[in-house]
């Protein structure tokens, strides 16, 4: 049986791999903030387990009473350089000192099932590759 906190990780990669749209050698995505289309070069999504300090969490009885078996955040990291469509044109290339694509949502395994975000939507959405903009 594997570790939980692997389990973790790997729900929160495949969360943004259902969101993350692959063409070619980038990754695209709609961010739903400002309907900009963002291009990634590398990005990655994982869970990652909450910590108190040194210490990882872990339940209480009453958490697991209460069906609480897992808590921490799901992160979003692009890691290598991102740019942008607006204004009906591509930006230029960010590099990764730029963190305002660095997202962090709580996650947790209550009841058996993964929950992201408290069931809100994503900060971005799928685009499916006919409908990125040609590249310059």
């Amino acid at each position: 049986m594997r570790d939980i906190d692997t389990v973790a990780f790997d729900e929160g990669r495949k969360y943004w791999e259902a969101i993350l749209t692959t063409c070619g050698n980038s990754s695209f995505a709609v961010y739903t903030k400002t309907g900009e289309i963002v291009e990634f070069r590398g990005a990655m999504g994982y869970g990652l387990s909450e910590k108190n300090g040194d210490r990882r969490w872990e339940p209480s009885d009453a958490d697991k009473l209460n069906g609480l078996e897992w808590r921490g955040t799901c992160r979003f990291n692009p890691f290598q350089p991102f740019r942008v469509y607006q204004n009906g044109k591509w930006s230029d290339w960010y590099d990764t000192t730029d963190h305002r694509f660095w997202l962090t949502m709580p996650m947790r395994k209550f009841k058996g099932q993964w929950e992201i975000n408290d069931g809100k939507p994503a900060a971005f959405k799928s685009i499916p590759c006919d409908q990125i903009p040609v590249t310059q």
